[in-house]
């Protein structure tokens, strides 16, 4: 697979909506239980979190065997994390554990960039989650998929005001931008970085993004 279409893959395939769109959280659930039924090997890792690695996917949640408050599901993609579902327990709706306190063990357990996108999509309570994150110290990267231009269109956030820039609640123009979050001085923003400035360099080249079989269209989170 050449790098041009693990990039298109990790970061442009369309990724489904998220909490507030249809039940994810029953649908987590479902997965997980018959992965335990089915007597997959359950990791314990610090302040109740569990994780299960299934090939391609990788499945993180608070609480435990029998009851599952607040649980991802991610894609492990070439060159990073793409979330597809992040489901909760609806009596914990507004209260901790929040998705930024899973997704800040998922980085530290793992060490790879993550795609989200927009808090609006993710969450009921999107801008919170956001301003959360940022204020923990997260490094958050923006892309925008909607251009032909996508690693000229990439920034990382380096202030409130940039973020407030990047992200308005119930406005669907601003469903362009994915988000990708790592931990500051890690070597997953130094490979993030140098995947877009690849992307960028061929974009001000005029060279193919793509292969000439772009068949990675067809694939499926």
């Amino acid at each position: 697979m050449s790098d041009r279409t693990e990039f298109n893959l990790t970061w442009l395939l369309e990724a489904p909506m998220g909490i507030g769109k249809f039940p994810t959280y029953d649908g987590l659930c479902v997965a997980i239980m018959g992965m335990l039924s089915d007597g997959y090997e359950v990791i314990s890792l610090s302040n109740n979190l569990n994780k299960i690695e299934v090939e391609n996917f990788l499945y993180y949640w608070y609480g435990d065997s029998t009851n599952i408050i607040l649980g991802s599901e991610l894609h492990v993609k070439p060159q990073g994390l793409v979330v597809t579902i992040t489901g909760k327990k609806p009596e914990y709706i507004g209260a901790p554990p929040f998705a930024s306190d899973l997704y800040l063990e998922i980085l530290s357990d793992t060490n790879k960039g993550i795609r989200l996108l927009s808090g609006e999509q993710l969450s009921d309570k999107g801008y919170e989650l956001w301003e959360r994150l940022y204020k923990a110290g997260v490094c958050v990267l923006v892309y925008d998929t909607q251009t032909k231009n996508v690693g000229q269109s990439y920034v990382k956030l380096s202030s409130y005001q940039d973020f407030q820039r990047y992200f308005k609640q119930h406005d669907p123009a601003f469903q362009r931008f994915q988000y990708v979050l790592t931990k500051k001085k890690s070597s997953a923003l130094c490979e993030i970085a140098s995947y877009f400035n690849l992307r960028r360099m061929r974009e001000l080249a005029n060279l193919d993004v793509e292969d000439f079989d772009p068949s990675w269209r067809n694939e499926k989170l």
